[in-house]
């Protein structure tokens, strides 16, 4: 069983690079119109409202001119978006925001424990292990709370189960058990170093 663990975890890790690759094969074939009604160009000026130079009937012949090599509004666009979920909270008209962020700052905290762990397995400073616990039981409790409230209210309003495909519910219920076992390491295990 155990062979088979690291088999398919490689695999796993293969598969992931493989569809990210693809994926990112698709994007970068697709006319460049196509790509840029995707997202936003934050580093436009006209990236208030959606737009980009794109917009405009000439833009080919046109040279870029202002924000052009100034990047920080495209890093501080990317973060409003990762870390805070600022399209979801702008667009809430369900009330998903907040549990979301919560899903997702778990996955933030569960991919910290991940780290902190096995960065404590080559320097086993006492801070760094009470740091790795705190991340998993926070990872814990705002994924299970997260990925809960999602599944219910995925359950339970009329206006989104009739967009929730099973598929939804597959990756709700598997990121459920997932923080549910995240958790469980630091709850049923009595040899396990907490605070």
């Amino acid at each position: 069983m155990k062979q088979f663990m690291i088999y398919f975890a490689w695999f796993s890790l293969i598969c992931f690079f493989m569809g990210s690759f693809l994926k990112l094969l698709k994007i970068n074939s697709m006319p460049l119109h196509l790509r840029a009604e995707l997202y936003p160009v934050a580093h436009d000026p006209k990236h208030s409202y959606g737009g980009s130079y794109m917009e405009e009937a000439n833009y080919v012949q046109e040279v870029k001119s202002g924000l052009k090599h100034i990047w920080i509004n495209d890093v501080i666009e990317i973060l409003k978006e990762v870390l805070f979920l600022a399209r979801v909270r702008e667009y809430n008209i369900y009330g998903l925001w907040l549990p979301s962020l919560f899903l997702h700052w778990g996955l933030y905290f569960l991919f910290g424990w991940i780290f902190l762990s096995v960065f404590s397995v080559f320097w086993p400073f006492y801070f760094l292990i009470q740091l790795s616990s705190i991340f998993g039981i926070v990872a814990g409790i705002f994924g299970v709370l997260g990925s809960f409230i999602l599944i219910l209210k995925r359950l339970f309003l009329q206006e989104l189960r009739i967009y929730t495909t099973p598929l939804d519910f597959f990756n709700l219920f598997l990121l459920l058990f997932m923080f549910l076992a995240t958790l469980s390491t630091f709850l049923f295990n009595a040899n396990h170093d907490i605070l």
